[in-house]
């Protein structure tokens, strides 16, 4: 059914869905969450990422997806519940008045997937759109289309009315004609030119969102750091996925002097995991170019090795000028620069000239590591590990700067799914701003009192009372 003649039945069904309650919806989930489990075969089956593994999927999109969708059963409801604000810091001129927050769903929701990881980003955000209330339309990837009707079908089979989420076609195309239809919000996964091209079009019709978009994620080894851990790290972050990674470690910063003890122990991480990974063809070729200017640039190959036919040996590239190609380009491949620094002021200099700010990642004692992150610009940082925690419930996760605002995940990623209704009720029949006697000098001496210090307080209490007896 076409998504024109599809809007109308959506828009009914997500009014329908939002009258139910946290609880009847935290029941759907939890029986969607039995089906995703039992259903692990067919979704290794379905994923057909040229570069996949199946216990990657088993890892990073089924577990965290199933984790995910039991954390919104259990804290949804105290999440989205109404909230009365306490009488502290109430004007005393609106004696009573009662303010009650409430969380209301968007209505449709857009959700625009990515390719590398299309079952768990997405998943997460279609399920927190549908606890706080919405309907969601799902744009997949390119090849997320197979899982992406998996997802629905697994929903629709827990109870969830089969008309409250749309899956469209994987084609960029969608993503205008869903947006000329004018859902309610947008939340994409994606590169910053996809971001862009997004965005213009939502803001030509001023429809909200949040954008997940590019990183360059940084890797810090502070004199202190296990090097060993380091590099284990950096390998298992370069590999994954075929190097397809958001978050993958693309610029290392090691201090100086001690380069080569963590190029030596990462060749040694590597060759653990087999020596070499898949990595998309579609990712590859472009990749290869921007590595072979680096190359003739000057750039000097310190390890690892890419082939356009073949699997990569993890690359890691040092000795580069500032306008390197590759220090300048989205990778999606396993490829990270490496540089050495002498002081934590050069760290920080870093990170406050880098368009990106996604995430990053610090290894070190935990006091020093803890300083340096608070410092740090980026929307995520973890601490002696990376890209695996980050899956954890009740992480919310995005960016800055060019990788994008908002936050999809945890409670913050499910708050974003709602829009913030405030209801003020006063209380009492004294409403001075109604009364025709009510002077300036009264005004001016509440405000005295109320916001003045010492003598001027006093005045202002004298002032006001003279006004209300007179």
């Amino acid at each position: 059914m076409a998504l024109s003649d599809a809007m109308p039945q959506l828009r009914h069904a997500q009014q329908e869905w939002n009258r139910r309650s946290i609880a009847e919806k935290a029941r759907i989930f939890q029986r969607f969450r039995h089906l995703l489990v039992s259903s692990q075969q067919e979704i290794i089956d379905t994923i057909t990422i040229p570069q996949r593994q199946s216990l990657e999927t088993l890892t990073a999109e089924i577990l965290p997806l199933a984790e995910a969708c039991q954390f919104l059963e259990r804290m949804a409801g105290r999440v989205l519940s109404p909230k009365k604000l306490s009488g502290r810091g109430q004007p005393l001129w609106m004696p009573g008045a009662k303010v009650w927050e409430l969380r209301q769903p968007h209505g449709i929701v857009l959700i625009v997937g990515p390719s590398n990881y299309p079952l768990f980003l997405p998943g997460v955000q279609v399920l927190q759109g549908l606890m706080a209330g919405n309907g969601i339309i799902l744009k997949p990837g390119r090849l997320a289309q197979p899982v992406s009707d998996l997802l629905k079908r697994l929903l629709v089979e827990a109870g969830l009315p089969k008309d409250l989420m749309h899956v469209t076609g994987e084609s960029h195309a969608e993503v205008a004609e869903v947006l000329a239809q004018r859902p309610d919000f947008v939340v994409m996964t994606g590169s910053v030119a996809g971001g862009q091209a997004v965005l213009k079009l939502a803001s030509e019709q001023l429809i909200p969102g949040t954008f997940e978009l590019s990183g360059r994620d940084a890797m810090y080894l502070l004199p202190d750091a296990s090097f060993q851990l380091a590099a284990q790290c950096l390998a298992f972050g370069l590999m994954i996925n075929g190097g397809a990674t958001c978050m993958a470690p693309r610029k290392v910063f090691c201090p100086h002097g001690r380069l080569n003890e963590l190029v030596n122990l990462f060749q040694q991480e590597v060759n653990l995991r087999g020596g070499s990974c898949a990595v998309d063809r579609v990712h590859a070729e472009p990749a290869i170019q921007i590595l072979e200017q680096t190359v003739a640039g000057g750039g000097q190959v310190l390890t690892g090795s890419w082939s356009l036919e073949k699997n990569w040996q993890p690359v890691l590239l040092g000795n580069l000028a500032a306008d390197a190609a590759v220090l300048h380009s989205d990778l999606f491949v396993p490829v990270a620069t490496v540089f050495e620094y002498q002081s934590i002021e050069e760290l920080l200099a870093e990170d406050r000239k880098s368009d990106h700010a996604l995430s990053a990642s610090i290894f070190g004692g935990a006091e020093k590591a803890m300083h340096l992150a608070r410092q740090l610009s980026t929307g995520c940082v973890v601490i002696n590990d990376l890209i695996a925690p980050t899956a954890d419930p009740r992480v919310a996760f995005g960016g800055n700067r060019w990788s994008g605002y908002g936050r999809t995940r945890g409670i913050a990623g499910l708050m974003e799914m709602t829009t913030l209704q405030v209801i003020v009720s006063p209380q009492g029949r004294w409403k001075p701003h109604l009364g025709v006697k009510v002077s300036e000098n009264l005004l001016s001496g509440l405000a005295r009192w109320c916001h003045g210090a010492g003598a001027t307080a006093r005045e202002g209490l004298w002032q006001l009372l003279k006004n209300l007896w007179s």
